[in-house]
């Protein structure tokens, strides 16, 4: 098992590196590139749900589904941006 701050790091990093640069240039790679997010949600959520052993089942698994949701959103953002510049 991982250490509590080891994994708040991991957290961080996956975050911005997923958020920023790996999903953006995913997302326009079309159908491939969105499936392949995809699978790095379901990933990053059972990933998160690992780390969080102390909350209840349910609250558990949507905490780390919502964790596993901001580097999409980020991404989003991200392309979003980059398109109106």
């Amino acid at each position: 098992m991982m250490p509590l701050a080891i994994s708040g790091s991991v957290t961080i990093v996956l975050l911005v590196a997923l958020g920023l640069f790996a999903y953006p240039a995913l997302i326009e790679r079309g159908r491939w590139g969105i499936a392949a997010i995809v699978a790095g949600t379901v990933a990053l959520t059972a990933l998160y749900a690992v780390f969080d052993r102390a909350a209840a089942p349910a609250a558990r698994y949507a905490l780390a589904f919502l964790w596993a949701l901001a580097p999409v959103i980020a991404g989003v953002i991200s392309v979003r941006v980059r398109r109106r510049s």
